[in-house]
């Protein structure tokens, strides 16, 4: 269904908006959420005392996006929810991660009217749990906007760290002895397997081979992302961790194996000798030198 302001679901949340701030002042209210006066209405405390505030809205990047009118779906020039970066190649792109981005100091966490003018200026209208108490709204900001964790952790920043991870152990030659990625992908998922026993893991990886996450004829053509569910993502994640921990230990005790024969070979090698002097001409050149003072 699309998201209209004369839609049934805009009508839906005004209901709703109109019960959270009725529990947000912990009384019963005495107009509906059209404003007109509730005939026999209770009066008094709605809850001996006590109130409700909400707080937060947990969903994925795309529920917010859809029902919120969120201008950061993954098709659009600005895909951040939080922030006004974007998909060009000036110094607002997303990718940029210098230190002095500009996004970095633009984002809209407690900046309510920073964000207003970020939805007008993409041509859209705000939702009412984004207004102002003052305004009709719970007064919600995209601070209060919560990423579930399968989305964002398990299928969203996952997959392109064990992408990476595994890059690095097949791409590279420095970590392993064996010649082709596929080979380096083999001994790796030979590891993988043993650890899947060893740990008892429940969700696991049928197979993986340079395929799930990369291109074997063009490995540095695209990012590393590796293709799976959530769960089997999740669970790779410690096995691929201790397994990088140990590859790299073994890389780093062979560099320093060699860096220490290079500087033996170094030490040991022989120094050129002096050149020795013609002590006849130097005694001859002190004689003249003794004339020429007296």
């Amino acid at each position: 269904m699309h998201d209209k302001d004369d839609g049934t679901r805009a009508v839906q949340w005004v209901e709703l908006v109109w019960s959270f701030l009725a529990a947000a002042k912990g009384e019963w209210p005495t107009t509906n959420a059209s404003g007109m006066l509730v005939a026999g209405s209770r009066v008094g405390l709605l809850a001996g005392g006590f109130f409700l505030i909400v707080w937060g809205c947990k969903g994925d990047t795309e529920f917010h996006c859809n029902h919120f009118r969120i201008p950061s779906h993954w098709s659009s020039n600005f895909p951040c929810a939080d922030c006004p970066a974007d998909t060009s190649t000036s110094p607002m792109r997303w990718s940029n991660f210098k230190a002095d981005a500009p996004w970095k100091v633009l984002g809209f966490a407690g900046n309510t009217e920073r964000w207003l003018r970020h939805v007008a200026a993409r041509g859209k209208n705000a939702h009412i749990i984004f207004k102002a108490v003052a305004d009709g709204g719970p007064g919600l900001g995209t601070e209060h906007l919560f990423r579930d964790t399968l989305h964002i952790c398990c299928l969203g920043i996952l997959p392109h760290l064990l992408g990476n991870t595994l890059w690095e152990l097949c791409f590279t030659t420095i970590i392993s002895s064996v010649r082709t990625p596929a080979g380096r992908m083999n001994e790796v998922w030979e590891r993988i397997t043993d650890k899947y026993k060893q740990r008892q893991t429940g969700s696991q990886f049928n197979w993986i081979d340079l395929s799930t996450f990369a291109d074997e004829t063009r490995p540095n053509a695209e990012y590393p992302t590796l293709s799976g569910k959530g769960a089997e993502m999740r669970h790779l994640l410690p096995v691929l961790l201790t397994l990088a921990f140990r590859f790299y230990q073994f890389c780093y005790a062979k560099l320093k194996r060699k860096q220490n024969k290079t500087q033996a070979t170094t030490i040991t090698q022989p120094q050129p000798k002096p050149r020795q002097q013609n002590n006849k001409h130097e005694n001859k050149l002190n004689a003249r030198v003794a004339c020429s003072k007296i």
